[in-house]
């Protein structure tokens, strides 16, 4: 690399982060370097469990017990002083590096309800972080963090900074963390993952947000993520990490066009397969029959008195507003839309885990007779429960870590008294095996299996009953870019070999995109298009659809999209 040494800010030599000792020791770091240019975005990606949070952690001196850094060296370059500092050499809980971290170098978080107080307003926690590194009186610590607010476009900041985590969408709350962080004016910022969990105009917003302030603060900035979309829209340098080690590193888009280890070049495949449609290149086919008619669906919550009582009421809420969407037998259909747009609450509504407050669903049974889901009496439901399955977001919180993997797939054939002892090892066994496990695995609790494979136990556990639909709510946003087109082509193998339809939820347009025949696009509560997947993703007419497709990061380093996306202004009706 020819770079100016005075351009560096931050140089990692031959780290080595180990967990545990002796041969048992987990090398969570095995011996990376990289090095980080004042003003520049370098971007470390990888699937989870490849090191790449723990080297960023490493650098703050915040690696959990028993966690500790092996060997190597860390030379910040970012003091006063303009000498080098081996923070690898640091007490983790000494005054050095507490002078450094959250002034020189901060930290957001990937996942900022569990990174916030539940118990401090927001503006306490931001002043928290500027008092311990300023002269400042609290009056000028509060006005600090207001502008700050503002800074990262919270609405009404000086309200807003008295409340608190809860009071925030997660949007806000990741801006909130940006605001903490910024506090100081650090130098260098990392950021661990911050826009996983948002939707892609949020996470647009986020993006562009960083980039804004990073040229106003001349921050450098590390990245780290698994999506190689963020990473074409906004890396100057990429390392690539796999099982500790650091396989390649060079500028954006040599990496993207001339990635030299295999690995590299399959998570960036795996991204741009999402461009393509699954579903016209295996010549996949829909009945004309519909399975299910969706007619004139509103979910309202009535309004609540405020937490310590009072005459004060909150105003009714309009979840679902008059939605309106067919499925026909075969057939993908996606959901998609921000957070907050009602794509749970309408999957929960068709699964009548929720009440409708008004509407029709009307399923059509494996026998031919019609079905108004929203009528029908829990009795009833047991039926048709056995017809439509749910797969949820979260793998792990999905699955009870008390059982066994035979035991929770094997529920829903006991509750409705399909089978059990030996014939209920055999179908339990064999909806494994469709779904790529063992059948050993059925002795072994959750924990003791990855992300993917955990989604894969929650697949199966849904196919235990021979649904006729499956609702997947989320179904892959939880996986690395790599597991996620594998579930997917693992559920149209599926779809093809048992005649499945799908309702699949997303925020993801790329999962929808390749996955979906049709797609309906909601925004605060309703369906405001709908239209074959090609034409929705590549010819949109809406413009809150616009807008939406507009924020899906590109592939391509030379193609950044954000930048110049659509704004959809909502009151006006019309894209800015």
């Amino acid at each position: 690399m020819n770079t100016n040494s005075s351009d560096i800010i931050l140089d990692v030599r031959n780290l080595r982060t180990y967990f545990g000792t002796g041969e048992k020791a987990v090398r969570a770091v095995d011996d990376i370097s990289f090095q980080i240019q004042r003003g520049k975005t370098l971007c470390i990606v990888g699937e989870s469990g490849s090191g790449k949070t723990v080297a960023a952690r490493s650098v703050m001196q915040i690696v959990d017990h028993p966690g500790r850094i092996e060997g190597g060296q860390i030379m910040y370059y970012g003091g006063d002083s303009g000498q080098g500092v081996d923070i690898a050499k640091l007490d983790s809980r000494g005054k050095e590096i507490r002078g450094i971290r959250g002034k020189e170098i901060a930290m957001i978080f990937q996942e900022p309800m569990t990174s916030l107080s539940p118990i401090h307003t927001i503006g306490n926690q931001i002043c928290e972080s500027i008092l311990l590194h300023q002269k400042v009186d609290k009056d000028e610590a509060r006005a600090r963090a207001i502008e700050l607010l503002r800074r990262v476009e919270i609405p009404n900041p000086a309200v807003a900074i008295d409340k608190y985590t809860f009071e925030y969408s997660g949007g806000m709350r990741q801006r909130a963390m940006i605001a903490m962080a910024l506090a100081c004016n650090p130098k260098l910022l990392i950021a661990d993952e911050p826009t996983t969990a948002l939707d892609v105009t949020t996470q647009a917003e986020i993006l562009a947000l960083i980039k804004e302030l990073q040229n106003s603060y001349g921050m450098a900035v590390l990245f780290i993520t698994h999506d190689m979309g963020v990473v074409a829209e906004i890396a100057d340098e990429i390392g690539v990490m796999l099982n500790g080690k650091m396989l390649e590193f060079g500028p954006s888009e040599q990496i993207f066009y001339s990635a030299q280890h295999e690995y590299t070049g399959k998570l960036i495949d795996s991204v741009r397969k999402l461009e393509t449609s699954a579903r016209r290149a295996r010549n996949m086919k829909v009945s004309e029959r519909k399975l299910l008619e969706v007619r004139g669906v509103s979910k309202i919550y009535p309004g609540r008195k405020t937490f310590l009582g009072g005459n004060k009421a909150s105003a009714p809420f309009k979840a679902l507003d008059k939605v309106s969407i067919d499925l026909y037998e075969g057939e993908n259909l996606g959901i998609v839309g921000e957070s907050g747009s009602g794509k749970t609450t309408l999957g929960n509504c068709l699964i009548r885990v929720l009440n409708l407050t008004e509407g029709e669903v009307l399923y059509r049974m494996g026998n031919g007779s019609i079905v108004d889901l929203a009528k029908s009496k829990k009795s009833e439901l047991r039926h048709v429960h056995r017809e439509v399955r749910m797969v949820f977001q979260d793998p792990f919180a999905s699955l009870n870590p008390r059982m066994t993997i035979g035991q929770i797939v094997g529920e829903p054939l006991l509750v409705n008294k399909v089978c059990e002892g030996s014939a209920l090892r055999e179908r339990v066994a064999e909806v494994l095996a469709m779904v790529g496990m063992p059948a050993q695995a059925m002795e072994r609790y959750p924990h003791a299996f990855s992300g993917g494979q955990r989604q894969r136990i929650g697949i199966a556990r849904a196919l235990a009953l021979n649904p006729r639909l499956i609702i997947a709510d989320e179904a892959t946003s939880a996986l690395d870019v790599t597991l996620r087109s594998q579930i997917l082509d693992l559920l149209l193998d599926l779809q093809e070999r048992l005649n499945l339809s799908f309702i699949l939820i997303s925020h993801d347009i790329g999962v929808i995109r390749y996955f979906c025949d049709r797609v309906a696009v909601m925004y605060k509560g309703q369906v405001v298009e709908t239209g074959l997947a090609d034409k929705i993703c590549g010819e949109p007419e809406h413009p809150y659809t616009k807008a939406l497709i507009s924020a899906v990061p590109g592939t391509h380093p030379r193609d950044k999209r954000i930048v110049n996306r659509h704004r959809y202004t909502g009151d006006q009706g019309k894209a800015a």
